[in-house]
């Protein structure tokens, strides 16, 4: 029997997809080797970049492939996580206690995320994140929060999930509709 898939993830020419028993099968462009995972390794998440991808171990030590341009695919040593998210030039996990690391490029602020929050889930697009936090509340910081004119900042609403592609940010409000944030041309909002 062929072992079905629990997550698949997508990067800009490639895929990846987790099937059931914790192996990788991913397809597309493998120019940078993003499409070619360690053979032999099980995972429990996944999560593919522009042309990196990187996955969570079941002992929580995150793993990368593809392009190392920017150390988008080095995680610092010695870091255990419970949650991964590849963007474009970067990485970010977050961590048992809820404070979230980043690593990769960092142009501009990617890499910092806010250090007295504490987040249920991060997620990154092209040179941004956005955490969500356990009383619903989402903060983003990267380079599109500092492009005031251009980017849409979070509004003050209460999210039970966020997700990103590219720049643009959706959330799900609590009583089902969708608000999205980002950059004003890629933004829509649904009420």
């Amino acid at each position: 029997m062929i072992p079905g898939f629990k997550a698949v993830s997508s990067g800009w020419e490639h895929t990846c997809a987790l099937r059931e028993d914790g192996a990788i099968l991913c397809w597309g462009n493998d120019e940078h080797g993003q499409a070619s995972p360690p053979e032999g390794e099980t995972f429990e998440l996944i999560s593919s970049g522009y042309d990196h991808t990187c996955a969570i171990r079941e002992n929580g030590v995150p793993v990368c492939w593809g392009s190392d341009e920017y150390s988008q695919s080095s995680p610092l040593e010695g870091e255990t996580l419970s949650l991964i998210s590849s963007g474009a030039e970067h990485t970010c996990g977050l961590r048992g206690d809820g404070t979230v690391v980043c690593w990769g490029g960092d142009e501009p602020g990617e890499l910092s995320p806010p250090e007295d929050e504490r987040f249920i889930s991060v997620v990154s697009g092209h040179d941004v994140n956005c955490g969500l936090r356990e009383d619903g509340k989402s903060i983003c910081w990267g380079g599109m929060v500092e492009l005031e004119r251009w980017w849409v900042a979070a509004p003050e609403k209460f999210f039970t999930l966020i997700d990103i592609s590219d720049a643009s940010v959706c959330g799900i409000i609590d009583d089902g509709y969708q608000e999205c944030w980002g950059l004003i041309s890629d933004v829509i909002s649904e009420e």
